[in-house]
């Protein structure tokens, strides 16, 4: 289970793994291998390596910070890219790391791993025996629409029985701007790019992550130049611009 954080930087959470292995990871909140976790993920480019696909016991969901690689030899994920795969859908069927990445890699709950051998398809799929199903979520890279708008809500994922989703925010002010976050439910935050100063004037810079429990209190950041932070939440997200 995740737990109420403060604002932390994730510069202050230390790296794990083997350093002869190509996978590093920090871990940002849950209790590893045993329930809901939010991580910090890193690789350095790997070579090809197809028909071997995979499947965990818990949704997996990722949003790409840094780097270019394919799950599936066809899509590839850049910065701003996201994937959603439900518990039981068979994903990385064909994955080829050109570039290394980073990312944030959120599991609901024990994420056991179970590989496939000759998996019947690279795209992402639920094998018609797993009794799984749900809404496959890929997204290359998140764009910058610049269309003028001064703060942009990208809405990625919208869980239809909870009302939950996953929410990229950018603000594109180059002067000081408070931006308030809220939910009815909880709220976890991970500053993506810019700088910013919380309520308490905690300062914020990219990798700065922050969960609350329960809604009831916005959670305000103040920035001078344009930022961009990821929201996964609750219901009825808000987003608001204080002073507007």
């Amino acid at each position: 289970m995740r737990t109420e954080k403060p604002w932390t930087n994730s510069d202050d959470v230390q790296w794990r793994g083997d350093p002869d292995l190509p996978v590093r990871s920090k871990l940002l909140n849950g209790t590893r291998g045993s329930e809901a976790t939010t991580s910090l993920i890193e690789s350095r480019p790997r070579p090809a390596d197809s028909r071997r696909g995979q499947y965990h016991s818990a949704d997996e969901e990722i949003f790409v910070l840094g780097g270019r690689f394919t799950f599936d030899g066809a899509l590839w994920f850049e910065k701003r890219g996201y994937a959603f795969y439900p518990r039981g859908c068979v994903h990385g069927s064909n994955v080829y790391i050109r570039e290394g990445y980073s990312l944030l890699l959120r599991y609901d709950g024990p994420a056991s791993l179970e590989w496939v051998q000759d998996p019947m398809q690279n795209e992402a799929y639920f094998p018609a025996d797993c009794g799984a199903s749900g809404e496959i979520v890929e997204v290359h890279s998140v764009p910058n629409t610049g269309d003028g708008s001064m703060v942009e809500v990208h809405r990625l994922r919208q869980d239809r029985v909870s009302g939950g989703g996953t929410t990229l925010v950018d603000v594109r002010e180059n002067k000081s701007i408070e931006l308030a976050l809220d939910s009815t439910g909880f709220l976890e935050l991970l500053l993506v790019d810019g700088e910013g100063l919380e309520s308490e004037h905690i300062q914020l810079q990219p990798g700065s992550y922050r969960y609350r429990k329960a809604g009831g209190c916005a959670v305000v950041i103040n920035g001078s130049s344009p930022f961009s932070v990821l929201a996964v939440h609750g219901a009825e997200l808000k987003v608001d611009r204080i002073g507007d």
